[in-house]
């Protein structure tokens, strides 16, 4: 048997052609594994940033001080955990709940 230049050329893309498939497809599920671990973590500071939230307000509360619409506003639109965290630090010692966020 004879082969020809046109045989390893055939040869030659069908070896190509399925090494670029192979990338492809471990490309996107390297993606999809990433895209999962990012969402996770996007996930867990949302949970993380409400749960500071709930208990910033139920400190207040707690201390019987007044939380008006605009403080509750801005302490439940925070999405920062650690700006969270530092005004449930603060909440132990303020005064009125908009020293909060001076």
């Amino acid at each position: 048997m004879i082969t020809t230049g046109y045989d390893y050329e055939s040869i030659a893309r069908q070896y190509l052609s399925h090494w670029i498939e192979q990338g492809r497809t471990e490309g996107l599920e390297q993606g999809r594994k990433e895209g999962e671990a990012k969402g996770r973590a996007e996930g867990r500071a949302e949970g993380r940033a409400e749960g500071e939230a709930v208990a910033l307000l139920a400190m207040l509360e707690a201390r019987g001080l007044e939380v008006s619409a605009e403080v509750r506003e801005r302490i439940t639109g925070c999405t920062d955990p650690e700006v969270l965290e530092s005004w449930v630090r603060r909440a132990v010692i303020v005064d009125r709940a908009e020293e909060l966020f001076a």
